[in-house]
């Protein structure tokens, strides 16, 4: 098996496709400008074109969608973020991804890659932090072709700000995993491990009518652990 691939989504998003794991509809945009520029109230020469480009591909996916960088979404800022329902909005959202790349990392995040999705029609529980949708998610943990953990997605001590009062119950409710859907999003999992080599975190998201769809991955070294669940893995 070649390298593990990079964390960019562009990295290793075709090499899913390729293994027919399923995804949401997605439309990757690679651009060599300098967005910094726009933290300072300045747009970089070229900006005018590359929004057009990712408005073309917005159009194509169609409102309302999921819009991240090929590093992430900042979707705890959700409304803000990667939550993207008028065109018109299309720059203050592309500023906001600009501005949480640059401040979630020490060194900040590059924003040489775009990603349009389809905003997946998912069964929220509640909102939490800034306008979130809670829904039903896993994160499994592949080494070697093999998984190696897995646990859902939201422990309760990482909500902030929850919508309802009794949230807890809710969560707990959502995060219940029954036998038959560990054994198929392990069979799924192992798909990932066969498509992608190295060792990675998958984040799986339930959506009604589809079944699981593969959000997320990134290296397991870089990735949360909930590490007192029973069946996270030993990292």
């Amino acid at each position: 098996m070649n390298e593990r691939p990079g964390i960019d989504l562009a990295d290793w998003y075709p090499l899913l496709l390729a293994a027919d794991i399923p995804t949401p509809r997605t439309v990757i945009i690679s651009t060599e400008l300098d967005l910094t520029p726009l933290l300072d109230g300045e747009s970089p020469a070229g900006y005018e074109a590359f929004l057009a480009t990712l408005q073309q591909a917005a159009s194509s996916i169609g409102y309302p969608l999921f819009m991240r960088t090929g590093y992430g979404s900042g979707k705890h800022d959700w409304l803000r973020t990667c939550l993207l329902t008028d065109p018109e909005d299309l720059d203050q959202h592309v500023f906001a991804l600009v501005e949480w790349s640059h401040l979630v990392d020490f060194m900040g995040l590059p924003t040489d890659t775009w990603v349009v999705r389809e905003l997946l029609p998912t069964e929220a529980a509640f909102t939490a932090f800034r306008g979130m949708p809670i829904t039903k998610e896993r994160r499994y943990w592949i080494k070697d072709g093999k998984v190696i953990g897995y646990h859902p997605y939201f422990p309760p001590d990482a909500i902030d700000n929850p919508s309802v009062p009794d949230w807890r119950a809710r969560l707990e409710k959502l995060n219940e995993m029954s036998l038959a859907e560990v054994n198929e999003l392990t069979a799924l999992s192992e798909r990932v491990a066969t498509a992608v080599s190295g060792d990675w975190s998958v984040d799986w998201l339930w959506v009604p009518n589809r079944g699981w769809l593969c959000i997320d991955m990134a290296h397991a070294e870089e990735s949360f652990c909930w590490h007192a669940y029973p069946t996270a893995p030993k990292l």
